[in-house]
């Protein structure tokens, strides 16, 4: 792991979590962050709301102890991305970690780049990356992808908000090996290495430097008896807003084809994700040397964080008293959505409001207790989603 030797936290007490914003390296996975901090804070109990792929950077939230219960509504808030995408090129992976599948050089327009992205916004059905962690019949699609089979997966939802150019559009020639013989600017190179060398993945969008195509020694060996062609290709910054689930490999997939050149992303950074921007995060490193330093990890709260991605609303300790009983309380009209409940300051659950099933101080219970409940608007349980303190769960 880039960042050596971790110190082991004191043992997290069972009732006790937060949220950390860890800003996640380049070339480590999302769960070797996850291994890092069950290290520092002293627990097996941690998860992370989103995974970012190895090559990514950025804002990965992650939940320790009783917060991992919050996750499920984390893990849906709306993200941001600061991405590279180079037009000219397609690879296997859609992304640069791949290897060069075609290559129809890109010699558009500015305006017809800027087009090409602001295709990609609004409500709109995309195909996930065949390389992605979706499953198909209980199989990750990226091992079938890598195992050399088909990968079919359906369009889902998304909504993207924003997908724009930032910069200048930086053109350049890239040197790839090819197959046969070339024919004008336009190359097909069918399953052969990806001969680029990618430098400065985890800069911002605004600061990130263009990426150049060379051909090193061990492949010059390798192809030296295929020619080496020269591809006219477009480098961009590209500004993205969007829904949970949607994947930036297949925007940059999904602009090139509608361009007519290819396209794959060469750089991501996650810059928000809810409440949480890139300048709210901070390195394993950083937390490591707070546990050095015999300090607490600097976590936020449950009900802050709860706070952030739903209503709070705020009960008595005798309504509190309730919930841990798995007893109804009066919740606010049409309540109908998850929502905190807060008791002085602490998370006391995640519930949601349940017309006429039961009446305040009463159990929980999956039938009406009163028959003419639909006429009083009085008696709205709440129905729990999660305790920190006591699993309760109603269907």
């Amino acid at each position: 792991m880039p960042w050596g030797d971790l110190p082991r936290g004191p043992r997290l007490a069972d009732t006790a979590g937060g949220i950390l914003i860890i800003d996640k390296p380049t070339g480590v996975t999302s769960h070797d962050i996850v291994g890092a901090v069950r290290r520092l804070a002293g627990t097996r109990k941690v998860g992370h709301a989103g995974t970012l792929d190895p090559m990514a950077t950025g804002v990965l939230v992650v939940g320790i102890g009783q917060a991992t219960k919050l996750l499920t509504y984390l893990v849906g808030e709306d993200k941001e991305y600061a991405s590279r995408f180079r037009f000219g090129i397609d690879t296997t992976t859609e992304d640069a970690t791949g290897e060069v599948t075609l290559a129809r050089g890109c010699k558009d327009t500015d305006a017809e780049i800027d087009e090409a992205l602001r295709g990609q916004t609004g409500d709109i059905m995309q195909v996930p990356s065949s390389f992605s962690a979706k499953k198909v019949d209980g199989r990750r699609a990226y091992d079938m992808a890598r195992a050399g089979e088909v990968v079919e997966l359906e369009a889902v939802p998304i909504h993207v908000s924003r997908c724009e150019r930032v910069g200048n559009v930086e053109r350049s020639v890239c040197e790839i090996a090819v197959e046969g013989d070339v024919e004008g600017d336009v190359a097909g190179v069918p399953a052969t290495t990806f001969l680029e060398e990618y430098t400065e993945m985890d800069v911002l969008v605004e600061d990130a430097t263009r990426n150049d195509c060379v051909v090193n020694s061990a492949i010059e060996d390798c192809y030296q008896d295929v020619p080496v062609s020269g591809v006219p290709v477009a480098d961009v910054s590209v500004a993205i807003a969007c829904s949970s689930g949607t994947y930036v490999r297949a925007i940059a997939r999904d602009a090139g084809e509608s361009l007519g050149t290819g396209a794959h992303m060469t750089a991501l950074r996650r810059t928000r994700v809810g409440a949480w921007r890139a300048e709210d995060a901070h390195t394993v490193e950083e937390y490591a040397e707070k546990v050095r330093a015999g300090e607490s990890l600097p976590a936020i709260g449950m009900a802050e964080a709860a706070s952030l991605v739903m209503p709070s609303h705020e009960i008595t300790p005798e309504e509190s008293a309730n919930i841990r009983m798995g007893r109804f309380i009066e919740a606010p009209r049409g309540a109908f959505y998850p929502m905190a409940l807060t008791c002085e300051g602490e998370l006391v659950a995640v519930a949601v409001g349940r017309a006429n099933k039961g009446s305040a101080g009463k159990k929980n219970s999956t039938q009406p207790t009163d028959n003419n409940a639909e006429k009083n608007t009085n008696l709205l349980g709440a129905k729990v989603v999660f305790s920190p303190h006591q699993e309760i769960c109603t269907s």
